[in-house]
């Protein structure tokens, strides 16, 4: 009887000991997973700013490292692409201030026209 209750009793606690362990491992895959899966949304917005930060011990450590890497890289080439719109911009303006274009002139509108779509998207890149 007392052998067969300590048997039965061990195996509650190896069965809690177990438990608990697959819970918290759990919570080391999860947790990064949805912290992830909520970044990946966040960039897809154009919010390019926010890093994935992962306690010691997750898992997908190098997930997050290679998102982070890659979240630098889009901001950079979103910079870059701004530098060339504001260029663009300018080059624009000073061709329509110096150069002898009439107002009625197709050519101008057009020019007129895709300064302000410049304009517009540089707008809208800036504050993604």
């Amino acid at each position: 009887g007392k052998i067969m209750t300590l048997l039965i009793i061990l195996q509650i606690l190896l069965l809690a000991g177990c438990f608990l362990t697959s819970l918290f491992v759990s919570h080391r895959i999860v947790g990064p997973l949805r912290k992830m899966m909520n970044m990946f949304e966040q960039a897809g917005r154009g919010d390019l700013v926010h890093k994935v930060r992962l306690r010691e011990g997750d898992q997908f450590q190098e997930l997050a490292t290679t998102y982070n890497e890659m979240l630098s890289d889009l901001r950079n080439r979103e910079e870059r692409n701004l530098e060339r719109m504001a260029a663009a911009i300018a080059s624009i303006e000073r061709v329509l201030d110096s150069a002898p274009v009439q107002e009625s002139s197709p050519l101008k509108r057009e020019l007129e026209e895709a300064l302000a779509t410049l304009k517009a998207s540089q707008k809208t890149g800036a504050t993604a």
